[in-house]
């Protein structure tokens, strides 16, 4: 079976995203409840990619983990759904392009 390169960011790349913004936004002091309605997730979502039951599937490189503190810190200003599909994007696009 082929598979198109969206399907490896959506079930690899997107979640380990998600669970080091979800572990920046945490520390800034960002409720759960609110993390998961800014990601349109659960908190059980959360807090199994906390668990790492979720989000481990893909390594994160220096580089990348750079991009996502700057991208938590845009969400945390903004606190915005928009903002966090625009950080998501951004930094999957970094990874498809340096990959």
């Amino acid at each position: 079976m082929i598979k198109a390169p969206c399907e490896n960011v959506i079930w690899k790349i997107l979640p380990c995203i998600r669970k080091e913004l979800i572990k920046s936004l945490l520390k800034k002091g960002v409720s759960r409840k609110e993390i998961a309605k800014l990601f349109g997730i659960t908190e059980a979502a959360i807090s199994q990619y906390l668990k790492s039951k979720r989000g481990i599937k893909f390594k994160i490189n220096k580089e990348v983990y750079e991009l996502i503190k700057k991208s938590a810190n845009r969400i945390y200003e903004k606190r915005k759904k928009e903002v966090v599909i625009k950080e998501l994007c951004k930094i999957c696009s970094f990874i498809c392009k340096n990959s």
